[in-house]
């Protein structure tokens, strides 16, 4: 696996990985809210995408990407679209398809909004945030999300810790094994609170973005998720006539760990234009 350094948004330093193959279809995983690149290991270390360039990154202020003092650099969507940018440039990506996990569905929606003139191979929603903040045709947040958000963004340590524990394991529809769930957690509290509370307090709707879309869609939900509800994925599809919907049945939030055979089986159709 090859690591790069990639200058970011306003001069945000990033951390950058690739695997796979250098001449494939680039593929650029983004992560969710408190987590990082090592979601995706099962996909950068399979063998299933080998055949595809796999980009995966560290969103500002996660895992070892640099890590901003300023509430703007996280509450403006113009930081995070001039992310994605930094990172189709700087690895000369040609229409890479982007695959968004949870938050990362809104960093898509920031980049659709910002740089639509920029070719892309297709946009895969994964238990994908759609909206954020808004009561008005908004979704209420799943279960796991209104049970440990609070303590996640506030300032005593040992609840943050507690939470981030409980969330994990809310996370999947089967409870992780401990050696995942310790592995998952150490990552996800590499992310100050305050960066947490800062990401979510915006005010966004990325539907209009993600259905307008210029290049093919695949919207994937795990049936069972408990932060981000089904009825998302559902609602972004029935905006785009041609959009692919993958509702998967006994999983959880994170389709690419609870059944990595099928998650990477549907990206390497989708990528290679099969969906």
């Amino acid at each position: 696996m090859i690591s790069h350094r990639v200058t970011g948004g306003g001069g945000v330093d990033l951390h950058v990985v690739e695997a796979g193959d250098p001449k494939g279809r680039p593929i650029v995983f983004i992560h969710g809210w408190s987590q990082s690149h090592l979601a995706w290991r099962a996909q950068l270390e399979g063998e299933r995408l080998k055949g595809f360039r796999l980009i995966a990154f560290d969103l500002r202020g996660h895992g070892v990407s640099a890590a901003p003092e300023a509430a703007s650099q996280y509450q403006d969507g113009a930081y995070w679209a001039g992310d994605v940018l930094a990172v189709i440039r700087a690895l000369k990506l040609v229409e890479p398809v982007l695959v968004g996990w949870s938050y990362g569905t809104i960093v898509i929606g920031d980049f659709l909004r910002r740089h639509r003139d920029v070719r892309l191979g297709g946009v895969v929603t994964v238990c994908g945030a759609t909206v954020m903040g808004r009561v008005e045709n908004s979704y209420p947040p799943g279960a796991a999300l209104k049970a440990f958000a609070g303590p996640l963004v506030g300032t005593d340590r040992t609840a943050e810790l507690s939470a981030a524990i409980g969330f994990v394991r809310a996370a999947q529809h089967v409870a992780p094994a401990p050696e995942a769930l310790a592995a998952q957690v150490g990552w996800m509290m590499w992310t100050r609170p305050d960066v947490r509370r800062n990401m979510s307090a915006r005010l966004e709707d990325m539907r209009p973005d993600l259905s307008n879309a210029r290049c093919p869609l695949m919207v994937m939900q795990g049936v069972e998720d408990r932060v981000v509800i089904a009825a998302q994925a559902q609602g972004l599809a029935a905006l785009r006539p041609d959009a692919k919907l993958m509702m998967m049945q006994g999983i959880g939030h994170q389709p690419f760990a609870e059944d990595p055979d099928a998650f990477d089986k549907a990206i390497a159709l989708f990528a290679a234009g099969h969906a």
